[in-house]
């Protein structure tokens, strides 16, 4: 099963809405102000990201950098579509930041992990219901660990890579 199916089923069995064609609702304007502010924070981050990596150009610690400025670039261009209510702006984010993400997991020589990585992540995700198999939820409807909850357990991947 690749990875989008595994997210697929988790949202169906917690309930997650999946709609059937390409939406983006508009924000209200309280929502509107609170993204803004949470645009201005990614674009502070990115630029420490990026200055750290110039000035460690060539290090391990300066590739890191580079990786988490790419994603954070990515998941800020998704935050401007949905700020400014572009589905394709926020479309070409997501196929984006999905591209850097791959490509961190290649940086880190972890590329043949993934699928593994994920499915015994969406095994450990599909253990947070609760006793009468419903999802455990926050005050803000986030899904949450459960009674039944177990961690995944990643530590044999890096094992059996070695």
């Amino acid at each position: 099963m690749d990875t989008l199916r595994m997210v697929q089923e988790f949202h169906n069995t917690f309930g997650i809405s999946i709609p059937e064609t390409p939406t983006l609702e508009p924000l209200p304007p309280l929502a509107q102000r609170k993204l803004a502010q949470v645009i201005h924070m990614m674009k502070q981050v990115s630029t420490v990201c990026h200055v750290f990596a110039e000035n460690h150009r060539g290090t391990p610690a300066g590739t890191y950098f580079i990786r988490l400025q790419l994603i954070q670039e990515e998941l800020m261009e998704f935050a401007e579509g949905i700020f400014n209510g572009d589905i394709v702006e926020s479309l070409d984010a997501l196929g984006d930041l999905q591209y850097v993400v791959d490509g961190s997991f290649l940086t880190l020589g972890l590329g043949d992990l993934k699928l593994p990585a994920v499915a015994e992540i969406h095994r450990s995700n599909m253990t947070k219901l609760d006793e009468e198999g419903k999802p455990v939820l926050n005050s803000a409807g986030r899904v949450v660990k459960g009674p039944n909850y177990e961690p995944p357990n990643l530590a044999p991947l890096l094992e059996k890579k070695d």
